[in-house]
């Protein structure tokens, strides 16, 4: 949330996400969704959940842990050997 304070303006950020090993991301309380749809944009599917609202901020674990299911999907479809033959 944005605010004045003696002259100061400032931020407020509640939240960090971090993907990977990457940097942690600074997630900004009073854009919340907005942030969380922009940074997990790699899963359209769930962006596009978060944009239309189908989530809320008390449905923040929720949404990382399905971000978290569907990157370790990703990770072993990427690490399969595509010359195997069933």
């Amino acid at each position: 949330m944005a605010g004045h304070n003696a002259g100061f303006s400032y931020t407020e950020y509640n939240y960090c996400l971090q993907k990977g090993d990457g940097p942690l991301l600074l997630i900004r309380d009073s854009y919340l969704m907005e942030d969380l749809s922009e940074h997990l944009s790699d899963y359209p599917k769930l962006a596009e959940r978060i944009r239309n609202k189908d989530f809320h901020s008390k449905d923040l674990e929720v949404i990382v842990q399905e971000y978290n299911r569907w990157t370790d999907l990703q990770e072993k479809i990427n690490a399969q050997d595509p010359t195997d033959s069933f």
